[in-house]
């Protein structure tokens, strides 16, 4: 079992099926810290995978890969996602979806943040504000590189034109003008990627 290097380390734990290693391999290079995966998917995806992890040379020490065998016709999505989490062993938990690439760095940017914003007896979840790209964009390498991405329209703020209760209460008109962490406020269907204590998921 992974042992973490300090107290203020995060685990990225997800969930995806096992038809989508391409998702996988991005998701692993974008996140050098630990990571917890639950895969979905039948027992011919599961030996692919394994092949997958070979070619690649794909070895970390700080992964840890679960399979769940496909039953029925339902994603099972908190039953994988409960998987990943029972195998965490750092004090904070990042959870995302198999979809969604973190920011090169964001690991590391994380330690800091914890230890600034996530210490203390107060309950809170830090929001990692999320972003869509068109098919084939270049990766924005900062917050600068990201507006302007923003400004040209090859990104969008993610979800706020399809379904604004879940991602709009992140407040990205706020985002777009600090520098800053700043308070939002829960709302229903919000459903913000966050970072947490392990110890209260």
């Amino acid at each position: 079992k992974y042992k973490p290097t300090d107290e203020y380390e995060t685990t990225l734990v997800t969930q995806l099926s096992l038809d989508r290693l391409d998702k996988f391999h991005l998701l692993i290079n974008h996140w050098d810290g630990p990571i917890s995966i639950t895969m979905y998917g039948t027992d011919a995806q599961a030996w692919n995978l394994t092949q997958f992890l070979s070619e690649n040379g794909i070895n970390r020490m700080n992964m840890a890969i679960h399979i769940v065998y496909k039953q029925g016709k339902f994603y099972p999505v908190n039953h994988l996602r409960n998987i990943a989490l029972n195998a965490v062993s750092t004090p904070y938990v990042f959870l995302n979806d198999g979809d969604f690439l973190p920011s090169f760095g964001l690991f590391s940017y994380l330690k800091k943040a914890n230890k600034v914003l996530m210490t203390g007896s107060e309950k809170r979840a830090l929001v990692i504000p999320a972003f869509n790209g068109e098919e084939g964009f270049t990766y924005p390498k900062d917050k600068a590189d990201l507006q302007e991405m923003l400004q040209e329209g090859s990104v969008r703020m993610f979800c706020v034109w399809c379904a604004h209760q879940t991602h709009g209460p992140t407040n990205y008109s706020v985002w777009e003008k600090t520098s800053f962490p700043y308070r939002v406020e829960w709302a229903f269907h919000y459903e913000p990627y966050v970072v947490v204590r392990s110890d209260i998921v």
